[in-house]
């Protein structure tokens, strides 16, 4: 037995007035007729990959940015002990050669 909502009609109005809708209407006017079925569920699956990547894309951003000032507070953090173990030296030597005085 054949499903009987195997295929499903829908219907669409193009306001010719809106430049965008003017826009898509030329665009699927120039498919041929079995075209525009296959043009209208890719762009809809086109639309929703590319929403899907973007989400996906901003999250891994956000990690990459948090990483990112992690790295720099661990950067800063060995600079700052590298320069205080310098400083702790230069004192030792000052002070040794003021003894030696």
């Amino acid at each position: 037995m054949k499903d009987e909502k195997a295929n499903v009609r829908f219907s669409i109005r193009f306001n010719l007035n809106d430049d965008e809708h003017k826009k898509a209407w030329e665009k699927l006017s120039t498919l041929k007729s079995g075209e525009k079925t296959a043009y209208l569920i890719d762009a809809i699956l086109n639309t929703d990959r590319r929403e899907s990547n973007y989400e996906m894309l901003m999250s891994e951003i956000k990690e990459l940015k948090n990483v990112i000032q992690n790295l720099k507070f661990e950067n800063v953090s060995k600079e700052v002990v590298e320069k205080e173990k310098i400083a702790k030296r230069a004192s030792k030597d000052v002070l040794d050669f003021m003894k030696g005085l």
